[in-house]
């Protein structure tokens, strides 16, 4: 069975790495696209292990922010169908490209 995934990225290099990443693993129909520019405002949560499965504690504020503290806006989206088997090492991947989900 497989799970649709959605990771957001402050940039298309980002993107295209994680893309990379996930395509050794049962990976399908892999799509990267830029986020139109808009003046809503959203949460950015990242991506971490809890236990057994993947979620997120917290949100991080209205824009990422990198190592030194730049703020940064999410500008590219990646969105996949990965089989169940390989959800956990997709979701690593992610993480390892600076991957974020969009908060509720």
């Amino acid at each position: 069975m497989s799970r649709k995934i959605l990771a957001y990225f402050d940039s298309e290099n980002n993107a295209e790495s994680a893309r990379s990443a996930l395509q050794v693993l049962r990976v399908n129909n892999i799509i990267v696209d830029q986020i139109p520019d808009t003046d809503e405002k959203i949460s950015y949560v990242p991506l971490i292990p809890i236990g057994q499965s993947w979620g997120a504690i917290g949100t991080i504020g209205l824009r990422n922010h990198d190592a030194e503290g730049s703020e940064g806006q999410v500008t590219h989206l990646l969105e996949a169908q990965v089989e169940e088997e390989d959800l956990d090492e997709a979701m690593q991947r992610l993480i390892e490209n600076n991957g974020f989900k969009i908060g509720e």
